[in-house]
């Protein structure tokens, strides 16, 4: 995906409409999955730093 963006990169200027839309999808993605396991992330980051 991300070499795709780079066609919208050209000898004479940038199509910043299509690269900046490109982008929103390409990211749309690693957020959604970041929000979903938040709760997994923090507690497997915290699992080893309190003593029970």
């Amino acid at each position: 995906m991300s070499i795709g963006l780079y066609n919208f990169i050209g000898q004479y200027g940038v199509q910043w409409n299509k690269l900046l839309a490109g982008s929103m999808i390409f990211a749309v993605f690693p957020l959604v999955v970041a929000l979903l396991a938040g709760k997994a992330i923090v507690a497997g980051l915290t699992a080893g730093a309190f003593k029970e």
